[in-house]
């Protein structure tokens, strides 16, 4: 956890100088299972019930500029992925004595997100996957439920950032596919 809270403003400078996607290495043995978080709504989402399926976790805040552009570059992956074993959720990580449910469930409606909206207000989730706030910040989960690495930190462009994704995507997809084919073949054999 965070020893002591960083103000907005600072956290908001950090991500803004972040000028293009980079990546910070992470071991692949966290699960999903770390991630059960309290939705807008006030209701608990457990993100391991997506197990079987490529899951997209963006961490980022209301206040992150950035995070709004990748938001956006999200929506339309999710748009482009749609009917495929892949799930998309956002990530909060706004404090909720700051940001209220009723004030993230407006930002959301304003930015129109077809995706799941979870609360991480008190960063437990968060830091398992990075030691310092640095957003929007995109973990992603195997069809096992590992996160893979490495993990994609800050946004600028975002058909560079699309592209790197849809590589990432396309590749666990496949090797989802292919090892769906290999238990098949050998459940067939028995």
């Amino acid at each position: 956890m965070f020893a002591s809270l960083i103000t907005a403003s600072t956290i908001a400078a950090s991500a803004q100088s972040s000028a293009s996607a980079r990546t910070l290495p992470r071991a692949s043995d966290v699960s999903l299972s770390v991630l059960e978080l309290k939705s807008a709504d006030g209701k608990s989402f457990k993100i391991d019930s997506l197990r079987g399926r490529v899951v997209v976790a963006s961490f980022g805040a209301t206040w992150c500029v950035p995070c709004v552009v990748e938001l956006q570059a999200l929506e339309e992956l999710k748009q482009e992925y749609k009917g495929k074993p892949i799930d998309f959720v956002w990530v909060s990580i706004d404090d909720p004595e700051q940001i209220s449910d009723t004030l993230l469930r407006h930002y959301i409606k304003e930015r129109k997100l077809t995706m799941p909206v979870l609360r991480d207000g008190t960063r437990a989730a968060f830091a398992n996957f990075a030691t310092r706030t640095r957003l929007p910040m995109v973990v992603v989960f195997d069809a096992d439920g590992k996160s893979t690495t490495p993990t994609l930190i800050g946004m600028s462009d975002p058909e560079p950032y699309k592209s790197r994704l849809r590589q990432r995507l396309d590749t666990l997809l496949l090797a989802s596919e292919n090892k769906s084919k290999t238990t098949d073949e050998a459940s067939t054999r028995r």
